[in-house]
């Protein structure tokens, strides 16, 4: 650093990229700052050997002070500093260290540490380390194995532990990155990932300023940020980590769905330029020219580390001629120990082993495979020596360092990892799952923000099962306009349930909006995780606990509040005093859309049905009744198009030969078949395992009763000329995960005039066979309409058309309808809903048998 300082002295060293300036430290002036520091801890009696806590924000100052702190042969104990003050004051006890310089925040904590001989600023103030004026010391002291950082392991699975480096460490972690990734004087680099993590001292200090490279700060973290940075900075070099990307990817699509046509043509897009770039071509920057543009013309490597990148990120990046490479390295590694190199990209893998490190895979070949993968072990003068003040407990065996990843290696060289050894979750079927390979599959989902899996007990002392805790992400379902929160993700759970295997599976899901236990790295504490879910005994809903402030118990006071708590809290039966304004409505009430309607009914909030899919939260709901007016008496239901008894009757014929095809190819049964011929109006209400399931039900209907039924269908499957036939045959067009009030009010105004109405109260298609939780809507349709309803149970149609799957083979489907269950003023919505999902519970039994 010193060399480029005196050759190129005005070259940019670093650049603050602010909203609207942007600062410059050149190498000369930065050398500078590095030898006012080193002469200040020399005056302050730090000396060769004794080690020195670092904790700030990223800043040229950091960098600043750990160069001078190294230069003097003392060592530098950088420490994050979202750190509470007493972990600090731990870790810092822990290793010995006279002297911290802090930033400002830091330093507004640092009155705790009382076993510092004296704490310095990062300033050039009285005790400020840039106050000195004195002449710097010319010689840089230490060399070798002697140590220079002492870094914290993040402390995922125990207390965290010193890591030792040396200067060789440092040396040959700085010469891998720069040949891997061929550096120079021309690059431009931006790091975001802060200067504590061992991979941003390597490859966004040390590594840029070894060879003159100017490297690019942001002084706030922010996805809009970070790509203002690429595109204006010239970057050619970007270091983050890969929810970045994915975060990246989830903003783009939600633009793209915006767009009927770009969401049709996107997906086709990249196949087309996924197979041009296996024949070496690559027309990304001409067909996806936005998003090139969004990362800057003149970026040649985006390297994710810290975690695994989806390899489903990574290939739709690659699909848009963009190689993002991933990095792997632990912090015993100083940092990167295999890395993709520009122009080599190979989806899955970490790449090839750096200049200076070796693999082997713990296993007899030294190389294992996807079968038979083994411990990953590592060895180079980029091993630590060890951790401080607890000798062996580092597993280094004949220079080989075991990292306790899984992986192995293909016959190329490259690394393909599999996750932690310790992480990895044993089934009592023997079957070993790796939770991080389930949480990127379930984190695809937009609707996710946070996701873990982890072992929870099973009912009644019965075996362990697999568990998923899901952070939902409630602006992406507020954006799409549905009501449920607990039913979408339960909806999207088991969607993507279907493209795993039975093991894979998870048993039981937590919703909760409570962050999921994780270090300030982001990594997930997973036996913090597991003992939640044990401590909510696997709860479907873990509500939020919000913090009280003399705003919001102001805000419940107000007359217009307080008496819309009221009519909540007796709705929740909780006491007011606990609904904080900021409890979720779904997640933390337990308040689906139709409880969620009523409330808005009973509270006259006028247009209650647009209102519905706005309303989350306790202060949006009651903020709706306070400036809502009356509620207007609701309009007529205007009369369907008339029926078209050609059209229907060409259906009933179409129906009889399915009807023929399923007796022939699936030996279907109909049981009950008097069941479902009521004489008025009724709802027939059938368990729902496949997309078979409608075409089944109208199939096995009389004449008499077909040419009255209708049913709500989504819109988007009857587009085009479909749309105006359907409605003739008694289709309605609503979607009513969007318009609930108005499915209900048409079915409602059908079964007025006599139809009969086919509704699947699960509401979503089940992926084994097993009955799901029933939504209320039959229930309150029944009741408000004194209609009765018609269980049916439904078997074996998931065996032949699964979720997920095209086809499932053939397989034996039977029909059983039970005697209708009566109009009863007595029951509510709940004790109907109860009702019908127990005879079709024993229906499903009697079909099995």
């Amino acid at each position: 650093m010193r060399r480029r300082a005196r050759g190129s002295p005005a070259q940019p060293a670093f650049v603050i990229q602010g909203p609207h300036s942007r600062p410059v430290v050149t190498y000369g002036a930065f050398a500078e700052r590095v030898a006012r520091a080193a002469a200040f801890l020399t005056e302050h009696g730090l000396k060769h050997g004794e080690r020195c806590a670092l904790i700030g924000a990223n800043h040229p100052d950091w960098c600043a002070a750990w160069y001078a702190i190294v230069s003097l042969g003392a060592v530098a104990v950088t420490l994050d500093p979202q750190l509470s003050p007493a972990t600090l004051g731990a870790l810092m006890k822990d290793a010995g260290a006279r002297f911290a310089i802090v930033d400002a925040k830091a330093e507004a904590q640092s009155a705790a540490w009382t076993q510092l001989e004296q704490v310095f600023s990062l300033n050039e103030q009285a005790n400020g380390v840039f106050s000195s004026n004195a002449a710097a010391p010319e010689e840089l002291i230490g060399g070798g194995d002697e140590l220079a950082g002492l870094l914290y392991t993040s402390g995922t699975t125990s207390e965290p532990k010193g890591v030792m480096l040396t200067h060789t460490n440092l040396l040959t972690a700085v010469d891998g990155i720069i040949l891997a990734l061929r550096a120079d004087h021309r690059d431009v680099v931006l790091s975001v990932l802060p200067f504590f993590h061992i991979l941003a001292q390597i490859g966004g200090m040390l590594a840029p300023l070894t060879v003159g490279a100017t490297v690019v700060l942001l002084p706030e973290i922010e996805v809009t940020r970070i790509t203002g940075a690429l595109r204006d900075g010239g970057i050619t070099i970007f270091f983050c980590v890969p929810q970045f990307y994915h975060l990246f990817l989830r903003r783009m699509r939600a633009q793209i769905d915006e767009s009927p046509r770009l969401r049709r043509m996107f997906p086709r897009l990249l196949r087309w330029n996924r197979r041009a770039r296996a024949l070496g071509l690559n027309a990304g920057k001409v067909v996806f020219k936005k998003v090139h543009a969004a990362f800057g013309p003149k970026i040649r490597a985006m390297i994710s580390g810290g975690a695994a990148l989806d390899p489903e990120a990574a290939r739709t990046f690659y699909a848009m001629g963009i190689d993002v490479l991933q990095v792997y390295g632990l912090t015993e590694t100083t940092g990167a120990i295999a890395m993709g190199r520009p122009g080599e990209t190979i989806i899955g893998t970490a790449g090839r082993a750096v200049p200076g490190a070796e693999f082997r895979i713990d296993v007899p070949d030294g190389r294992g495979s996807p079968r038979a993968p083994g411990e990953v072990l590592v060895r180079g003068a980029m091993v630590m020596p060890g951790y401080y003040n607890r000798p062996g407990e580092a597993r280094i065996e004949n220079s080989w360092f075991h990292t306790g990843d899984l992986g192995y290696l293909d016959g190329n060289g490259y690394l393909y990892l599999l996750g932690r050894a310790g992480d990895t979750l044993v089934l009592p079927s023997g079957k070993k799952i790796q939770p991080s390979e389930l949480e990127t599959h379930f984190a695809r989902s937009k609707l996710i923000a946070e996701v873990g899996v982890t072992l929870a007990p099973g009912g009644a002392g019965s075996d362990p099962q697999l568990h998923l805790v899901v952070v939902p992400d409630l602006e992406a379902i507020r954006a799409a306009g549905t009501g449920n929160v607990e039913q979408e993700i339960h909806e999207e759970v088991a969607n993507l349930s279907a493209a795993l295997p039975s093991y894979k599976r998870v048993a039981g899901v937590t919703i909760t909006r409570e962050p999921l236990p994780r270090t300030t790295t982001r990594k997930l504490k997973r036996a913090a995780l597991q003992e939640w879910v044990k401590a909510s005994q696997a709860a479907e809903r873990v509500g939020l606990k919000p913090v009280w402030r003399d705003a919001d118990r102001a805000w419940a006071e107000v007359p217009a509040h307080a008496r819309a708590l009221e009519l909540i809290a007796a709705r929740v039966g909780r006491p007011r005093a606990e609904l904080h304004p900021d409890l979720h409505l779904d997640i933390d009430l337990g308040l689906d859309s139709l409880a969620r309607l009523s409330l808005l009914s009973e509270l006259n909030v006028n247009a209650a049905g647009e209102v519905l899919a706005t309303v989350q939260s306790v202060r949006e709901l009651v903020e709706a009744t306070a400036s809502g007016a009356p509620a207007p008496a609701a309009p007529a239901s205007s009369r369907p198009p008339p029926r078209s008894q050609v059209l229907t009757l060409l259906t009933f014929a179409l129906l009889r030969g399915v009807r023929g095809m399923a007796w022939l190819f699936l030996g279907m049964r109909v049981k009950g078949a008097d069941h479902l011929r009521p004489p008025g109006a009724a709802l027939i209400c059938p368990n729902h395992q496949s997309l078979l399931d409608i075409l089944l039900i109208l199939s096995v209907l009389p004449w008499s009763v077909l040419r009255r039924t209708c049913m709500v269908g989504k819109p988007k499957y009857f587009s085009g000329l479909l749309l105006p036939l359907v409605r003739r045959i008694g289709v309605m067009p609503i979607d009513a995960s969007r318009n609930l009030p108005t499915a209900i009010a048409e079915s409602v105004a059908r079964l007025e005039r006599g139809a009969v109405l086919v509704v699947f109260p699960e509401g979503t298609r089940s992926w084994d066979g097993t009955l799901l939780p029933f939504r209320h809507g039959a229930a309150v349709i029944a009741q408000r309409a004194r209609a009765p309803i018609v269980p049916v149970a439904i078997d074996g149609t998931h065996r032949v058309l699964p979720r997920g799957r095209f086809f499932g083979g053939l397989h034996r489907v039977t029909i059983r309808a039970g005697a209708a269950i009566l109009d009863d003023p007595s029951a509510d919505v709940h004790a109907r809903t109860s009702t019908l999902r127990a005879r079709i519970a024993s229906l499903l039994q009697g079909a099995s048998s």
